[in-house]
């Protein structure tokens, strides 16, 4: 017979016992008596002792952690549209002082106060270019203004920047000797900001020194700019992160102290720059001119040799026939419009006083050719001669002769009837050695007197 067990708490106690181990065995809770022990009873009596401030503190690192979670999940804003891209050359002593045109500096105004910024690529001489960022958000008292009452503060506040802005592009680089505007553009990289529609406004002379716009050694041709340009193309030499952009505009300033332009190289430099951008694939390309103004830097860049300052034409006279031979400079006193289907003449009184030193051996008895011709600055023969005398090149020419006899009868009393002009391109120009010499690109006036006429 098995020995029974007598607990002290009688046998109702037992049961009890049982009961709570049988009920922990199902529920897998430790029993202890007939109460079995829950850690979630245990925390909800807990939480019933902690203070308020404690709960609040709890509460808030909860929604902290929440919130962190989220913050990691979502995605950050996009950055604010850039306002515009200002690229500028280096100063030399041959730059005019930076000016911001009336329109620029409204436009910038206007992304100050939309709160964007500004980006800004400054182009060494050596072609490598820098970039910043300027924030142009103003700020009252730290914090962004948003009452219209405060706008005073924030013109305040952009003209400053542009202050700050000009002087930074005013600010010489020690060793600048050449200047690289086209070189600095394709070295440039875009802004993670900039977008298609996005102002450019390109600060310089465009009197580049540098590969491949080199314009000490361009020959200033008509047809130069062509050439240029294909030849760039098939280099490969783009600013790639202008393709597609809608417009760019070139701020030119006037060249300070030795450096000066005329008309024609005006039109040569802005149709130079116009045909790089579209060939970039710039949908429009406008140009300002800023006035002159004194020279900012002491740092030399070489002036470039440009079509030259017109001078009045040399005036041989034949000792045996008494033939008289005047050259006129056309680079100078002519410009192509209508893509290089029209000549223009850009300064007829100009034109008039060149010619006057000419027109004194004129006399209504004598005879008058008035012979045209074009440089070429394409390639050449094996013999050095060019390969080619267009249609376009001879309509050029003649059409230079038309306005040089247009002025003699006109304005020196010609009879029409004795004065011919003739063009022909670069077939027989005056200097064989050097095909896209200037010298090539002139009007050469044969006055035969009488006298020769009679023998």
């Amino acid at each position: 017979m098995s020995k029974q067990w007598s607990s002290p708490f009688g046998a109702s106690a037992t049961r009890r016992s049982r009961i709570g181990l049988r009920h922990s065995v199902h529920t897998g809770r430790l029993a202890t008596g007939h109460r079995s022990f829950s850690p979630a009873r245990v925390s909800r009596q807990s939480a019933k002792k902690l203070s308020p401030t404690a709960k609040v503190v709890i509460g808030t690192v909860a929604s902290l952690a929440a919130f962190a979670a989220v913050a990691a999940w979502w995605p950050p804003p996009p950055p604010p549209e850039s306002c515009g891209v200002v690229a500028y050359t280096a100063p030399g002593e041959t730059d005019s002082a930076y000016a911001m045109p009336p329109d620029v500096s409204d436009s910038i105004l206007q992304c100050a106060k939309d709160k964007r910024p500004l980006d800004v690529i400054r182009i060494e001489a050596d072609g490598k270019s820098s970039r910043q960022t300027i924030d142009l958000t103003p700020y009252v008292d730290g914090e962004a203004p948003t009452v219209e009452v405060r706008q005073v503060q924030v013109i305040k506040q952009t003209n400053d920047k542009l202050e700050s802005l000009l002087a930074d592009m005013n600010q010489p680089t020690p060793g600048t000797d050449a200047r690289a505007t086209y070189l600095g553009l394709v070295d440039a990289q875009p802004f993670s900001r900039f977008t298609e529609t996005t102002p450019v406004w390109v600060f310089s002379t465009l009197l580049d020194t540098a590969d491949p716009t080199n314009l000490r050694e361009l020959s200033w041709a008509e047809e130069g700019t062509e050439q240029v340009l294909e030849t760039i193309k098939n280099d490969e030499f783009i600013p790639t992160w202008l393709a597609g952009h809608e417009a760019v505009t070139f701020i030119r300033t006037a060249p300070a102290g030795p450096q000066e332009l005329y008309p024609k190289d005006v039109t040569y430099v802005e149709g130079l720059f116009r045909g790089l951008m579209e060939q970039a694939g710039v949908k429009e390309v406008s140009f300002v001119a800023m006035p002159p103004s004194e020279a900012v830097s002491t740092e030399p860049i070489p002036p470039v040799s440009v079509s030259g300052v017109p001078e009045t034409p040399t005036v041989s006279v034949n000792p045996d026939t008494g033939e008289t031979t005047c050259a006129v400079t056309t680079t100078a006193r002519f410009s192509l419009v209508n893509s290089r289907e029209e000549v223009e003449l850009l300064d007829r009184a100009a034109l008039v006083a060149d010619l006057r030193d000419c027109a004194s051996h004129l006399s209504p008895e004598a005879t008058v050719l008035c012979k045209g011709f074009t440089a070429w600055p394409g390639p050449l023969k094996a013999d050095g001669q060019p390969v080619d005398n267009p249609a376009n090149s001879i309509a050029i020419s003649q059409r230079r002769a038309e306005l040089v006899a247009q002025v003699l009868i006109e304005d020196f009393g010609m009879p029409g009837g004795q004065v011919k002009a003739e063009g022909f391109g670069n077939e027989g120009a005056p200097n064989p050695t050097d095909p896209a010499s200037a010298d090539n690109a002139v009007v050469i006036i044969t006055i035969t007197p009488p006298s020769a006429l009679a023998a």
